[in-house]
């Protein structure tokens, strides 16, 4: 789900987009092909909202829908096709503010780039590793995920660095992870499973009391806000 100031988005499992100005209820304003799923979602400084996800067939999808205009159209790269350069589905979308880049990154260990919104590269490959969450603030993005039953995160430092592993705790799968923007970054998964850093020192392991997998969570303002199975909700103060 994403919102902007005006509208809220939903991309749906069986591959509707849903938008709705509160308090009115969404309704389908984009249906992707049939077997379609959309997995995330992002929008960019322009205005376009980004949706993406799979076929069913282990094939990215991507759309976009650009500001003003209501129906989302196939996201087309003008360099190469997007299947070429991304392997498996969608699962997290970014915008990077610093680069003026939208990334993607897939569940089976692709991250890509859009330059200037049209024009695709593989930015990263790590085998063996399904990436599942991307957030970033001041050129600083972190991309999560699992990788042979463990965690795996790949951060880059600054807009001209480039993506590299980072020092982590062993820990189980990451489904998700979140900024507040000042340096702030906390990351949830499997079993209860969060990992916390702020500024430039390295993650450390956050207790949760609970086992639950998490696979949602916000920052801001030093606090944060977990989510998971069974209705699990964790806040946290300073993490």
């Amino acid at each position: 789900a994403f919102k902007d100031a005006n509208y809220g988005f939903i991309g749906t499992a069986d591959g509707r987009v849903l938008a709705g100005k509160p308090p009115a209820f969404p309704t389908a304003i984009h249906t992707s092909p049939t077997g379609s799923h959309h997995t995330a979602i992002a929008v960019d400084n322009s205005g376009a909202v980004w949706v993406g996800g799979g076929n069913g067939k282990g094939e990215p999808v991507l759309f976009r829908q650009k500001a003003g205009q209501l129906a989302f159209d196939a996201v087309k790269t003008s360099n190469t096709q997007l299947n070429l350069v991304l392997k498996g589905d969608i699962t997290a979308l970014f915008y990077d503010s610093s680069t003026d880049r939208v990334y993607t990154a897939t569940n089976a260990g692709y991250l890509g780039g859009f330059d200037n919104r049209a024009d695709i590269r593989t930015v990263r490959y790590t085998a063996n590793v399904a990436w599942r969450g991307i957030a970033g603030a001041q050129g600083h993005v972190v991309v999560v995920g699992g990788k042979n039953g463990g965690s795996f995160i790949s951060e880059r430092s600054g807009p001209s660095g480039s993506f590299a592993e980072a020092k982590r705790p062993a820990a189980l799968p990451l489904h998700a992870v979140a900024t507040d923007g000042a340096g702030n970054f906390v990351a949830v998964g499997k079993q209860g499973t969060i990992l916390s850093k702020t500024n430039n020192t390295q993650w450390i392991d956050q207790e949760s009391g609970v086992l639950d997998d998490l696979y949602a969570v916000t920052v801001q303002s030093g606090e944060f806000c977990a989510a998971g199975e069974r209705g699990v909700v964790l806040r946290r103060v300073d993490p």
